[in-house]
């Protein structure tokens, strides 16, 4: 028996909005957000998953593969100039007498 407010709807499709990539004590973490839709393209929720060891909920967890951590390096290595430039761009050195 349906009831008056349900809904019939069909959720057909996730879509991954957003990989974060982090360097944690335990080394790279990786958070993958995503929406899920139906056939009409309307979002109806949202999902997340971490690899994070002490994730709250263990259903949130997944197993992020060793072969990640090499593309990984690359990019943050490959952001390391860029940061450089803009940090010694903004916080020039302290001129002054001491030696």
């Amino acid at each position: 028996m349906k009831k008056i407010n349900e809904l019939n709807i069909n959720i057909s499709t996730a879509v991954i909005t957003s990989v974060t990539l982090s360097l944690g004590e335990e080394g790279l973490e990786v958070i993958v957000s995503g929406s899920l839709m139906t056939d009409s393209g309307q979002q109806v929720s949202n999902f997340q998953f971490n690899s994070k060891k002490y994730s709250w909920e263990k259903e949130s967890e997944i197993e992020v593969p060793l072969s990640l951590n090499f593309p990984a390096k690359e990019i943050f290595e490959k952001l390391t100039p860029v940061i450089y430039e803009k940090l010694n761009g903004k916080f020039m050195a302290i001129k002054g007498e001491n030696k």
